[in-house]
């Protein structure tokens, strides 16, 4: 099963970006810097996602979400 966590751990944004756009057209090597070196804004830190659900909510989730789970092979 995959873990929600493995989907968080080392994900950048700004090398999804890259890759997304690199992937359609050729990049100048001054926008790629400008992307790795721009300043992350509105940024926020927060515990685990695993601390914001008990074993309740847990179920709930994974009851409603079912398909998604099955789906995806996702477990809490």
């Amino acid at each position: 099963m995959m873990n929600f966590a493995i989907l968080t751990v080392g994900m950048s944004l700004r090398h999804e970006l890259l890759r997304l756009m690199s992937s359609a057209v050729t990049l100048p090597p001054f926008l790629v810097k400008a992307i790795q070196t721009y300043p992350s804004v509105n940024v926020s830190s927060h515990d685990h996602y695993r601390t914001y659900y008990d074993q309740e909510l847990r179920e709930i989730i994974a009851e409603k979400e079912k398909w998604i789970f099955e789906r995806f092979d996702y477990a809490f």
